[in-house]
């Protein structure tokens, strides 16, 4: 994970092992509750070495984990429901290089918490070595109105877990490479099964569509939107379903999908988080038809927004809803003259300014100019006509 776009620390892993599911407390006040609803359910721990230093580190480890975990279809890694958790354990490394006394931190609800949790206890365990004290071996855990951590309770000893064999599981060999007929696992054959996983999926995107890092890391982390945007990209270079519209030349490849990932991310993922559901009635064909329209021009940005929320909301097409509500941009300068005019006549003082040298005065006026025509008239066009009339 170290060729992440966005930095992930390197993170060795000691072992993986299976466990069952003893349930989960809940700490309120002076109380606790149990929940024993997954009481008996497998469940795989993962322990790394300790290579992170801060919680952001710990924060980015954890996400990579977790998506790699939806990628791969091995769990739903949702904390909220209990089907992921993260504990960690602490310790500040002595001037001779040795680890100094390890504390855990247990009940953390969320990857931030436990992010902030360990930037907490470090901050603890350093003020308590500077005043020349001893950190405790301890279970601790975590405060989130407060921000810190609290003390459960001393830390056991490896023989009081009252470890065992458990003979019902037979040791599982990995093979690195097919050895014989009779090997189970191979290495090989296992990493040649797996999906795209996160990482491969940010340098493809990085090499396919050159989009920003931060849109990159946005469809990355929303599989879904990321997925549908690889559908929408794929017709704005078949252009199959768009051959009503005029195809833009191969040189405006890149600008085309920038386009579309930045109204995917702004619009489209704002609609469906409002409706609390990844669907929806856009077909990809209609996007791409839309930003093809916002490429040549036909709709200003103002009237995409509208379009968008009506596609999601109705499922009808751009074209359908252009009509509907009047929604072409209009860049015909004799369309735009009288509106012009009109505009700079209600406001002298604007207008005196702009000519005085004042920029800001411009802008005002161009979105008196938009506001008159209710978004439908193209700011560009407009600025170059007020700059010609007023110099």
């Amino acid at each position: 994970m170290n060729a992440k776009i966005i930095s992930t620390p390197i993170c060795r892993k000691a072992r993986i092992h299976l466990e069952e599911d003893a349930g989960r407390l809940y700490h309120a006040g002076d109380g606790s509750l149990v929940d024993y609803n997954r009481a008996g359910v497998p469940l795989m721990e993962l322990v790394t070495e300790p290579d992170f230093e801060n919680g952001a580190e710990v924060r980015a480890f954890a996400e990579e984990y977790q998506m790699i975990l939806r990628y791969t279809d091995a769990s739903d890694a949702d904390m909220e429901k209990g089907l992921l958790r993260v504990e960690v354990n602490i310790s500040l490394t002595n001037p001779d290089g040795t680890y100094g006394t390890k504390v855990e931190i247990k009940n953390l609800n969320s990857i931030s918490a436990a992010a902030a949790s360990v930037d907490f206890e470090i901050k603890r365990q350093k003020e308590i070595l500077e005043k020349g004290d001893k950190v405790e071996a301890e279970t601790r855990g975590w405060d989130g109105a407060k921000q810190i951590t609290f003390s459960q309770r001393l830390k056991e000893e490896a023989h009081d877990y009252r470890y065992f064999p458990e003979p019902d599981l037979p040791p599982i060999h990995i093979s690195a490479s097919r050895l014989s007929e009779d090997d189970p696992f191979v290495l090989d054959e296992i990493k040649a099964r797996l999906p795209e996983l996160p990482q491969q999926k940010r340098e493809r995107f990085k090499k396919q569509y050159e989009l920003p890092d931060s849109d990159i890391e946005i469809f990355v982390a929303d599989k879904s939107l990321g997925n549908y945007f690889e559908h929408v990209a794929s017709e704005l270079l078949s252009f199959d379903k768009l051959d009503h519209l005029e195809k833009p030349g191969e040189e405006h490849r890149v600008r085309l999908f920038k386009l579309a990932a930045n109204y995917l991310i702004t619009e489209l993922k704002k609609h469906r988080i409002t409706a609390g559901s990844a669907e929806t009635k856009i077909p990809p064909e209609s996007f791409a038809d839309l930003i093809v329209r916002i490429f040549h021009k036909q709709v200003s940005s103002s009237g995409a927004q509208t379009i968008i929320e009506e596609m999601f909301n109705s499922g009808k097409s751009p074209e359908e809803i252009i009509k509907e509500k009047d929604l072409g941009q209009v860049s015909d300068t004799g369309e735009l003259e009288s509106v012009i005019t009109r505009v700079i006549l209600d406001n002298p003082k604007a207008a005196a300014d702009f000519k005085a040298g004042k920029e800001a005065s411009l802008k005002f006026l161009i979105g008196m100019v938009m506001r008159e025509s209710k978004g439908r008239a193209n700011p560009q066009v407009v600025e170059v006509m007020i700059r010609e009339r007023i110099k």
